[in-house]
């Protein structure tokens, strides 16, 4: 799972002991699947569920809680699916999703790399990205939620890495092992001398391409973290640590008040 020196990684605060642990899928909660739309090495798709009651999974709380302390909100990493040429599309991704996690009777959040919404040659033609995941999943009524412009990567980092260093505004975070590619993204992915993803570049052995060794799956994390929790990240912008609020639902997804 990578470097074990933690000099450099953008996510310097993330530990394999404290974070990684067995959180299977629970068929009872939502799914919030995150993208990164990159064709090499892989298009990117995590998927994710949310707690923010004990009584939702008592025993998962409890190990998290036993791992990382006291906290009032949870989210658990719970797979990845690495669509691989040929099956570098988004089309087939949802394909692969479909087969695992098509019989899913609950909710179906959609989020992602806004530049998703442009249409390009990653894309089937007349379509973007995200309406070709739209029109993938129909079957499961998904909701999109989607930034309107990414969010500052500097900015994200602190503020998910201040998360993973202390479960701040009382969150907290869990990979399961599954997660491979996303965990090697953590332990290994590195920051730039202005704070953001220092993307290494690799070459295709096979086909003389090069691509981003690094940080597809964590940026596609970035993106579903920022939306989810998007009024702690907005109190976190401007200097703020923690608030009270109610949650409430809207078009745009969960906001805060």
């Amino acid at each position: 799972f990578g470097n074990k020196d933690k000099e450099g990684l953008f996510y310097d605060t993330f530990e394999r002991s404290k974070h990684i642990l067995d959180a299977r899928y629970e068929p009872t909660r939502s799914l919030h699947i995150t993208w990164d739309f990159n064709v090499r090495p892989y298009v990117s798709l995590g998927i994710w569920q949310y707690y923010d009651d004990r009584e939702q999974n008592p025993e998962l709380w409890d190990r998290v809680r036993r791992k990382q302390g006291d906290f009032s909100r949870l989210v658990v990493k719970i797979d990845e699916i690495a669509g691989v040429e040929p099956r570098n599309r988004t089309k087939y991704v949802c394909e692969d999703f479909l087969k695992k996690y098509g019989k899913h009777q609950e909710a179906l959040f959609i989020y992602g790399d806004p530049a998703g919404k442009q249409e390009d040659t990653r894309s089937e033609k007349g379509g973007d990205d995200f309406n070709i995941i739209m029109e993938g999943l129909k079957e499961m009524n998904p909701q999109k939620r989607v930034h309107r412009a990414a969010p500052s990567i500097s900015k994200r980092g602190e503020w998910i890495c201040s998360i993973l260093g202390e479960n701040a505004y009382d969150i907290a975070i869990s990979f399961d092992p599954r997660c491979k590619n996303t965990i090697i993204d953590y332990t290994s992915g590195q920051a730039d001398a202005d704070g953001k993803k220092f993307k290494k570049k690799v070459k295709d052995p096979e086909s003389g391409l090069t691509h981003e060794k690094y940080h597809h799956f964590s940026d596609g994390d970035d993106y579903f973290l920022t939306k989810l929790f998007y009024a702690d990240y907005k109190v976190y912008l401007r200097g703020g640590k923690s608030y009270n609020y109610e949650a409430v639902t809207n078009d745009q997804g969960i906001n805060y008040i």
